[in-house]
């Protein structure tokens, strides 16, 4: 059972949590695609977006990837879908307002991990989509989005990491766990 915020379409479960897709945009390298938040200091993250209702994942996932970086739907494939959905809950201060008695918590993702496979780097294009989110992009290594993702959603990358490290023939070792500070 989900509910829809009337106002952007976008879903929710019942504990408030919005319905929302992740991706792992992987080059011929198997380096992954990881960019740079607008206004937002150093924070780094994967794609990801909101599903709509009436789309399913696969059009969510498309329509987001194009929506944050340009790139169109010739231009990948899908490799993979998340064996399930992985979850993480907002610091307090990050969370929307209730709008139509809907508060936003967190977010439940379902992940594709998808390769990039246009000939060069020219499709991807975050400054020149209608709503840019992203200010800045770069190709790194597989596990290098561990180091820098923000600490809410480290243990959601961690998993998908590792779950579709098998999938691209990745053998390194997962990073030991990453130890973050205590809020004050």
């Amino acid at each position: 059972m989900y509910r829809q915020n009337r106002q952007d379409d976008s879903i929710f479960d019942a504990y408030g949590y919005r319905f929302n897709v992740g991706i792992v945009l992987v080059n011929q390298q198997n380096q992954v695609f990881f960019a740079r938040r607008i206004g937002a200091h150093n924070a780094w993250q994967l794609p990801q977006g909101g599903m709509r209702a009436g789309e399913d994942s696969e059009q969510s996932v498309k329509r987001e990837l194009f929506e944050e970086t340009g790139i169109s739907a010739d231009a990948i494939e899908i490799l993979a879908v998340s064996r399930d959905f992985y979850s993480y809950r907002l610091p307090s201060r990050y969370r929307r307002r209730k709008n139509f008695g809907i508060q936003c918590i967190g977010q439940r993702q379902l992940w594709y991990l998808i390769r990039y496979t246009a000939a060069s780097d020219r499709e991807i294009a975050v400054e020149k989509v209608a709503h840019p989110e992203f200010d800045a992009w770069e190709w790194v290594d597989y596990w290098q989005p561990l180091d820098r993702v923000v600490h809410f959603k480290y243990e959601v990358y961690r998993g998908v990491l590792q779950e579709f490290a098998a999938v691209l023939g990745i053998s390194e070792p997962v990073p030991a766990l990453r130890v973050f500070p205590q809020a004050k």
